[in-house]
């Protein structure tokens, strides 16, 4: 009976309760027309904050208070604040409202952007780069140096204690990795680039594919008529190399087009030493000590091209071009002394291998945008990857009496072609948010690889060794967000499902592979904004990492006659649950703490074979990988010219998997790494940069890396009325990011080191040329964009 009074009294009160909030509505305008996230923010008499929003694309506010008498205040960067009293008895519209440019405040905004900063969005990091002295050197070195990111010699990435962390450019992915991706970066300007957004947990609207997203941003310049940029670079190591390029645009009321064109060329030097102890039935028969010179001469070529036309006042269209074009000729030396157990040399190897290869990445892409009204948005998107590559490898190897040689010389060509379209719609309804779509991606892979024994002048065809490996995966995807504003709680959910049909066919063995399976790919943010700009965030996501072409292909690749790199066919894809907890305090400081797992994730493991004396880097299924930690983001300033970023990363991460004799093996440590940045503004025209890390011990599947260290400083001057940059940047004094890591379990020891050109000089310039009056519309798109990205 009292429940059903307190029933009764509930409904009795809670239409009084309904409607004593009343609605506050209006649209922000400015001499252009809508203003987009304004700031809107409701006092009381007391001047205490009632409720606060931001204009959406349409200009368009809506706050709800129970109060009568209020002031409402409307702020937006670059723009003079206005403050109105407003009497709020039941649900009001006040109308429009105009605001007005500030000048002086236009200044300020200017002298503000300059300065690299952390912005924690609700499902990314931002990482703002312009005017740094970072944007004078490689996207390489600037995605080494991004928060919760650490890279390796080899081209890994690792984000908060996660592998196969993928690329995108301006939200298309990169159809590389590994050695071939970290040269690519290496190739392109950091110039052209305005940020870097850290995603540990991609949305809905991403591919599941990959156990974290960098998105780089490019520039997008907005001034009228004809202007661009020219940049060079010397950098001297060990051997000098050279980077030079351009940026051309050109923008004029209804087409936008923008180009840049990178040329890299020198000579790259490396050093690597590896130690490996063969046993048989656990007694130790010989060591096998291997001293490495590798010698490269590198060119690469790097070029975007984006042409964007509006067609119409609802619709638009861009084309987007990407290439790279790399080629190298390898010179690699290795001298192996083979010791006995009282560390004697019995006998010696000398092996040359000479390389040359040339490769071709190619994407184009189509994008077509629809407005259907001021809320409803429609795209399509269709691209093609086109990635062609050619090798030719020769290895002579000369040896005691006791080894024979093997000399042998390999052909190998790789064609990739990938083709994907995609539907996105977009709805926007006041603080509401809704995204939908579907997407199919239809790859396939030729790889052939042909060896020929040589002895003498003559050569022989080898089927053996020989292989022609095809691959061949699409992927349905269809997927559903949905995020909405409320007074002090943002939330972001989203669900994507995609179902994957793989097939891989060995001619040379007669051996198909196929793989069909359908999974879905939920994900969930929640922010709660707290006062003085700080806020608690909750994020979930579940991602897929997918082997790549060549770990599936299950031919060798010999580096020697007795070390080769194996695929594996019967490689599955891996899944990864992600969650995070951030605490934002004033936007300055940020402290997250994360939990990873992975089921099934994959690797290379190195495999000795002590009865042979081989040795094997084969692609494995681990059995899982878990990472968890805490990571502390902070941007302090020290003084007005002095601004401290420092980034703390503590974290644990375990990897488990099978051994060779069928033995669950644990990999496991905690790690530390810390990175500071200062960042000195000696005047308007010269700033400072002392940038110092230290990464703990490490795992990597089997492996135990050292621990690494770096100081590097760089000094940037503006000259010609700020056109032009002289830059001079000093990486790795000390020499201490070279790579040390070693192998020890059952019968596998091994301890190896690489040796880098780490430390170097660099000089860098760049000016800009033509045209930098912008028009009004321009200028907004660009205040947009501060106030999106301001701390």
């Amino acid at each position: 009976m009292k429940n059903k009074l307190n029933l009764i009294l509930l409904l009795l009160i809670f239409p009084f309760v309904v409607h004593s909030q009343k609605k506050i509505f209006g649209v922000v305008k400015d001499s252009l027309g809508f203003v987009e996230f304004a700031n809107v923010v409701l006092y009381d008499t007391d001047k205490k904050i009632i409720s606060g929003t931001t204009t959406n694309k349409n200009g368009i506010f809506e706050l709800t208070t129970s109060k009568v008498d209020c002031e409402l205040m409307i702020s937006y960067i670059g723009y003079v604040s206005l403050t109105k009293k407003v009497t709020i008895k039941e649900d009001t519209n006040i109308g429009e409202i105009f605001i007005f440019r500030d000048k002086d405040l236009i200044k300020q905004v200017e002298i503000l952007v300059r300065k690299p900063r952390i912005i924690q969005k609700v499902d990314r990091i931002e990482f703002n780069i312009e005017n740094s002295v970072l944007t004078d050197g490689s996207l390489w070195n600037v995605i080494s140096k991004s928060p919760g990111i650490v890279t390796s010699n080899n081209g890994d990435i690792q984000m908060f204690g996660k592998n196969n962390v993928l690329i995108y450019i301006d939200n298309k992915p990169i159809r590389l990795g590994g050695e071939e991706l970290m040269n690519m970066l290496e190739s392109m300007r950091a110039s052209n680039i305005s940020s870097l957004e850290i995603i540990d947990t991609p949305p809905s609207n991403y591919d599941a594919q990959g156990g974290g997203v960098i998105n780089i941003k490019t520039k997008r310049k907005n001034d009228l008529g004809i202007n661009g940029s020219i940049n060079s670079q010397a950098k001297f190591s060990i051997f000098p190399k050279f980077n030079n390029g351009f940026s051309l645009n050109y923008l004029k009321r209804k087409v936008g087009i923008y180009s840049t064109y990178n040329y890299g060329s020198g000579t790259n030097n490396g050093r690597k030493e590896r130690e490996t102890n063969y046993f048989q039935q656990s007694d130790l028969i010989s060591i096998w000590d291997e001293n490495t010179n590798i010698k490269s001469r590198d060119n690469t070529h790097n070029f975007r091209l984006v042409i964007d036309l509006a067609l119409t006042k609802r619709s638009s269209l861009s084309f987007t071009s990407y290439g790279n074009i790399p080629d190298s000729d390898r010179r690699t030396i290795t001298n192996t002394d083979i010791l006995n157990v009282s560390n004697s040399s019995n006998d010696f190897l000398n092996t040359l291998n000479n390389t040359l290869s040339t490769s071709e990445n190619i994407s184009n892409s189509l994008f077509y945008e629809f407005k259907i009204d001021k809320r409803d948005r429609l795209n399509i998107e269709i691209e093609n990857t086109n990635y062609n590559s050619k090798s030719n490898e020769k290895v002579i190897t000369d040896g005691s009496n006791f080894f024979a040689t093997d000399d042998f010389r390999s052909d190998s060509k790789q064609k990739i072609n990938i083709t994907s379209a995609k539907i996105d719609y977009v709805n926007i309804i006041s603080a509401s948010k809704i995204e939908m779509g579907i997407k199919a991606a239809f790859t396939d892979s030729e790889n052939n690889l042909n060896y020929f024994n040589i002895n003498g002048s003559a050569e022989t065809f080898d089927s053996l060794r020989s292989n022609d490996f095809l691959y061949s995966e699409n992927t349905y995807a269809a997927y559903f967000s949905y995020a909405r504003n409320f007074e002090k709680i943002s939330i972001k959910l989203g669900l994507r499902g995609e179902f994957t049909e793989t097939e891989g066919d060995s001619k040379t063995l007669n051996q198909v592979n196929e793989f069909d399976y359908f999974r879905l790919f939920p994900t969930f943010y929640i922010t709660y904004n707290l006062r003085k700009r700080s806020s608690l965030r909750f994020a979930y996501g579940r991602r897929i990492s997918r082997p790549n072409f060549g770990l599936l292909n299950p031919f060798r690749f010999y580096y020697s006659p007795f070390s080769f790199i194996e695929g594996n066919p019967f490689l599955q894809p891996s899944f990864t649950d992600n969650f995070s907890f951030t605490y934002s305090y004033r936007g300055k400081h940020f402290f997250k703490y994360y939990f990873n797992y992975t089921d099934n994730p994959f690797t290379q493991i190195s495999f000795q074979d002590g009865e042979n004396e081989t040795y094997r880097y084969f692609a494995v299924n681990l059995n899982n990988n878990l990472s968890t930690g805490l990571s502390v983001f902070s941007k302090i300033d020290m003084k007005k010219w002095w601004i401290l970023n420092l980034q703390w990363n503590s974290y644990y991460k375990r990897n488990s998997f099978i051994s060779q004799q069928n033995t669950t093996i644990n990999n496991s440590n905690w790690n530390l790494d810390i990175f500071i940045t200062n960042n000195f503004y000696v005047s308007e025209k010269t700033s400072l940069e002392l940038f110092t890390r230290y990464l703990s011990p490490k795992i990597q599947g089997a492996f135990e890396l050292k621990s690494r260290h770096e100081v590097s400083f760089g000094v940037s001057h503006k000259i010609l009325q700020n056109r032009a940059r002289l830059s001079i940047y000093v990486g790795d004094i000390f020499n201490g990011s070279d790579f040390n890591l070693e192998t020890r379990y059952e019968d596998q020891d091994q301890v190896f080191f690489d040796d880098r050109e780490n430390q170097f000089l660099r000089f860098g310039f760049s000016y800009r040329f033509g045209n930098s009056k912008r028009n009004k519309e321009s200028q907004r798109r660009d205040d947009i964009q501060n106030e999106k990205e301001r701390i």
